[in-house]
């Protein structure tokens, strides 16, 4: 079975779904009867996921160059 420290080694794959039947069962095992490994596996999904939702992606120079003709134009405007 496997110890608290082999759930923090294997979080990220177990929840990725990327492990053996033999390692994802004996991760659930685990988790049913450690509440603080539960907690931990819980949480660091939360927080991936949060993560995930939070990225944007880089502007293009193209982008960027649309955003300067137009704060470029507003300038002109307000002179």
């Amino acid at each position: 079975m496997f110890k608290c420290k082999d759930i923090n080694h294997h979080t990220s794959d177990y929840l990725d779904k990327n492990l053996s039947l033999w390692k994802r069962m004996n991760v659930r095992l685990h988790l049913f009867m450690c509440g603080p490994c539960r907690d931990f596996v819980r949480q660091f999904g939360l927080t991936r996921s949060s993560l995930q939702h939070l990225s944007t992606p880089a502007p293009t120079d193209d982008k960027i160059d649309a955003a300067i003709a137009k704060l470029k134009a507003k300038v002109k405007e307000n002179q």
